[in-house]
């Protein structure tokens, strides 16, 4: 059996108790500080009522198999926008870069990188939120076999999950011709060794971590920020793989 975990609950409660049989009761308390369920990042929902949270607890009851997965819904209470909501980023117009575009265009790739570099310092303070928490607590509990996240954000980490990514994972930078691999932070170190000027002027700007924009300039899914043109059109540079000079990319997977 499968429960997928995909939509969001704007109203969370600040405390949330599990309880299963053969163990102690889970109790999960006092939800990060950067929870925005009164942002406009987290698309409105109804809470769930107390006969959906019965018939979830009676679910998990009887349930000795279970496969969980997640969606972006389950990250927007962690201040990472979403794709489909009525507010999310698809249905306000806004379009992300395709692989296509990615692998063919070498302004897209600048396009993608300065973006994401200015918005890295944000989307990586991301905390995991109490559903992460209690996802890994059912995991440790053994009510839950097996989960899988469409996330990149690598949330369900952070809160002790090891999810299958289905579409990879920000945090991995990858060169499409060889495959060599390496950690997201030592890229954003190599971006910054070639574009000096241009990351001390991002990593100088302030934001309020109390609004839904980082550095005065609109926020995306998955780290991504919007940047007028002119500042990442000619002069931004890319650095290419270290072992044979190729197309590094996150490594992240699209499927139709």
């Amino acid at each position: 059996m499968a429960i997928s975990f995909r939509g969001s609950v704007k109203h969370v409660q600040t405390v949330c108790r599990i309880s299963v049989p053969g163990s102690s009761r889970v109790s999960v308390e006092n939800p990060p500080s950067n929870s925005l369920k009164d942002r406009k990042l987290v698309p409105e929902s109804d809470p769930p009522s107390t006969k959906d949270v019965n018939l979830l607890y009676e679910f998990f009851d009887r349930s000795t198999k279970l496969v969980a997965l997640t969606g972006a819904g389950i990250s927007t209470e962690c201040g990472i926008p979403d794709y489909r909501s009525p507010n999310g980023a698809y249905s306000t117009g806004f379009k992300p870069i395709t692989h296509q575009q990615f692998i063919r265009s070498s302004r897209a790739r600048r396009r993608y990188w300065a973006r994401s570099y200015a918005g890295w310092r944000k989307f990586n303070e991301a905390k995991p939120s109490v559903a992460h928490t209690a996802l890994s607590s059912l995991e440790k509990a053994s009510r839950i076999s097996f989960m899988i996240t469409q996330n990149v954000d690598r949330l369900h980490h952070r809160a002790g999950s090891s999810p299958l990514e289905l579409h990879g994972t920000v945090y991995v930078v990858s060169c499409v011709d060889c495959g060599f691999s390496f950690p997201r932070e030592s890229f954003q170190e190599q971006l910054k060794s070639q574009n000096p000027k241009w990351a001390a002027a991002i990593d100088s700007l302030a934001y309020d971590s109390n609004s839904d924009k980082s550095f005065g300039m609109k926020q995306r899914p998955d780290g991504d920020i919007e940047i007028d043109e002119k500042f990442w059109e000619e002069d931004f540079h890319i650095p290419t793989c270290s072992k044979c000079n190729g197309v590094l990319k996150p490594d992240v997977r699209q499927y139709p």
